[in-house]
Formats: structure tokens, C-alpha cells, sequence
């Protein structure tokens, strides 16, 4: 169903096909609130974020420069900000930024340049990235397909007060939020060693992989379907990048929907009906002709029906709780990223005196 398909309906409940007390623009930007308001309360759709495991290369310093270059065919973009380029310029306001900025370091402008990380002996870690836009909340985060733990940044800084600055390592927790808008971080940072293909080329789409298990149907067109992956972003369009699972960062994340100005609704269609009950309810109850406030109350209490019966649903389709029997052989508390402490029975807890 299209952002069109909606205005009519709501256009035609309200008794104003003609558009004559609101327009046909005013009623699209009250489905495209609901829309958004309905996904970000439900959480109904479900995505999937990559953040690369791989040197982070950056070419923007500001979001009016990423808002241009996205504006730009042709324009390469990469996902990361450029405010600074090593750990100790974070705090001294790179960029005109009030305190410092919270973003990088990104230490090269092109991933090609990430050959020349070895020669030069620098630090590749991946320490945050940040989600996209239509980001509503973080679900999980997995590397190397083993699931990390969120955790609050004043534990972290409990258990390593360095934790920031260290350069890399295996990611056992995460922190989302701390570092800014949408910002994840991980603790400790990832290596930056995935195992990437190598790519041919810079622009279209994929191919041709070198992948053995990847049977090949037909003899022209391009490439629609990877078996077992995930289609990131919607289900849509053709693959340009496949990423590996091992060693790598995978986000799994609720977001909002596409915006209804170039795609169709990806919510249920069962569900639609609520979008259009926020839209009636914004046109009833705003100023001017058409306003009946108690009409517009009703639509209120459907659409907040709607969302009870999203939520309720969701709640029920959750997963067995997995249990493990026996004491775990690991304790969270005794992370082990700061620096060498000696064994528990030792030191001035116990009173015994070390020689």
C-alpha cells in the first residue's frame, strides 16, 4: 500500500475527497507521523546494522557535508565522521566542536589506504560507529556470532578506567548512547581483522564471488539472492556488499520504516488501519473548519489500541528463556581489561605479606 492509497482512505472518511478543508500534502504529513510513531512504539520491524570489523576510514567532517555528498551522484561517502585522527586529540575540540568532539578517531580518509596500517605500526581498533537514523533501539549485538552484553558506562569505567583508550581486543560488552546520538561503542574494541573479499572494482553490483558455496543459476542478470543472508535495509533491491560472519560486528536493531515518499509501508497491512486513525485524529483535532475534538479523541483511543495489540503480540512470539545448569566459569565482575591484579587469595584483603 502506497503513502497515496492512505490520503485517499483518510481523505474519504473524513467526507473532503475534494481536498477543500485539508489538503491532500497536510493529510500525507499526519500518515507519515503515525507511520513513524506507530514503528517506534511497536518496534515491529527488524533489521540488521553491520558495523565492519575492518580500519575505519572516514571523508566528512560534518553532517551538512554528508547531507551534500549524499545529494552528489556519483559522490563516494563513508560511513564514518573525520573529527579527528588519534585518541589524544579527542578533547581538544577538533573542528570548532564545544568540548571536544565524541566521534573517531578515524585514522585515513579511504579504506585503500588501510595497507599501509602495518608499515606504520597504527592502531586499526574499532571502538564505535554509529547506527543509522531510522534507528528506534539496539535488540542485540553479536561478534563472531557470539552475543555481547550491553552494559552501563559507569560499570565499565569500574572494571577498566582506560576502557576508552584501549586499542583492541575481543568485544565482550557494549555501551549505546554514552558517545552520542546512535553512537554504540564497544568495549574493548574490536581488532579490526575481519576477513573481508577482496573487491574488483568500485561502482555497480555484484557479480561474480569467489565463494565456493554459492551455486550459480542462470548465465545473465545480477545477483538477487545470497542463501542464509540477511537482506539489510528491506527486502529489495540488489546486493552490493556481502559481509563475513566471522570476526565481524552484526547489530540488530529496530528502526523506523522507509520514508512513504519513495517506498510503500513495510508494516503489516492489517496494521495500516492505525496509521490512518492517527492521521484522522490529527486532522480532527487541529484548529480551524473540520475540528471535532471528541471524533478525534475516539481515533486517538483506536490507534492506541492498536499499538496494545503490537506490543501484546510481540510479547507473546518471545523465545524460550535458554537456561545454562552449574556456576558459570566466567565472573563479569572480573573482567579483565585494566591492568595485571594479583590472584584473590592475595594481597592486603587476606593480610598476607607478599615477598
Amino acid at each position: 500500500m502506497k503513502l497515496q492509497d492512505t490520503v485517499t482512505s483518510v481523505q474519504k472518511r473524513l467526507d473532503d475527497e475534494d481536498a477543500i478543508t485539508w489538503s491532500g500534502a497536510e493529510i500525507a504529513l499526519y500518515v507519515k507521523d503515525g507511520y513513524d510513531l506507530y514503528c517506534r512504539r511497536t518496534r515491529v520491524l527488524f533489521d540488521i546494522h553491520i558495523v565492519e570489523n575492518v580500519p575505519q576510514a572516514g571523508n566528512w567532517t560534518t553532517d551538512l557535508e554528508r547531507y551534500l555528498a549524499e545529494q552528489s551522484p556519483g559522490m563516494g561517502l563513508t560511513d564514518e565522521k573525520l573529527n579527528f585522527t588519534a585518541e589524544d586529540e579527542r578533547d581538544r575540540g577538533i573542528s570548532g566542536a564545544v568540548g571536544g568532539s565524541t566521534e573517531g578517531p578515524v585514522r585515513s580518509t579511504s579504506p585503500s589506504e588501510s595497507i599501509y596500517y602495518d608499515d606504520f605500526a597504527i592502531p586499526i581498533g574499532v571502538a564505535t560507529s554509529r547506527l543509522p537514523n531510522s534507528t528506534v533501539d539496539v535488540q542485540r549485538v553479536t561478534w563472531d556470532d557470539v552475543e555481547i552484553d550491553p552494559e552501563e558506562p559507569a560499570v565499565i569505567r569500574r572494571k577498566d578506567s582506560q576502557y576508552e583508550r584501549r586499542e583492541g581486543g575481543d568485544p565482550r560488552y557494549y555501551t549505546f548512547g554514552k558517545d552520542g546520538l546512535l553512537v554504540l561503542r564497544l568495549v574493548p574494541p574490536g581488532r579490526g581483522d575481519a576477513d573481508y573479499a577482496t573487491v574488483d572494482g568500485s561502482w555497480g553490483t555484484m557479480t561474480q564471488t569467489d565463494d565456493t558455496s554459492i551455486t550459480v543459476q542462470g548465465s545473465f542478470g545480477v545477483l538477487r539472492e545470497v542463501e542464509g543472508a540477511f537482506p539489510a535495509g528491506g527486502p529489495h533491491g540488489t546486493p552490493t556488499r556481502q559481509h563475513p560472519d566471522e570476526k565481524n560486528i552484526k547489530v540488530e536493531v529496530s528502526r523506523l520504516g522507509r520514508s512513504l515518499d519513495h517506498y510503500e509501508f513495510e508494516i503489516p497491512v492489517m496494521a495500516i488501519k492505525y496509521v490512518i486513525f492517527w492521521a484522522m485524529y490529527r486532522a480532527l483535532k487541529r484548529d480551524g473548519d473540520g475540528q471535532d475534538l471528541k471524533f478525534a479523541q475516539h481515533y486517538a483511543d483506536r490507534f492506541e489500541m492498536g499499538i496494545m495489540r503490537a506490543q501484546s503480540r510481540l510479547r507473546k512470539m518471545q523465545k524460550e528463556l535458554v537456561l545454562r545448569m552449574g556456576q558459570s566459569q566466567m565472573d563479569r565482575e572480573s573482567f579483565g581489561l585494566g591492568d595485571p591484579q594479583l590472584p584473590y587469595p592475595y594481597g592486603p584483603a587476606t593480610g598476607r605479606i607478599i615477598q
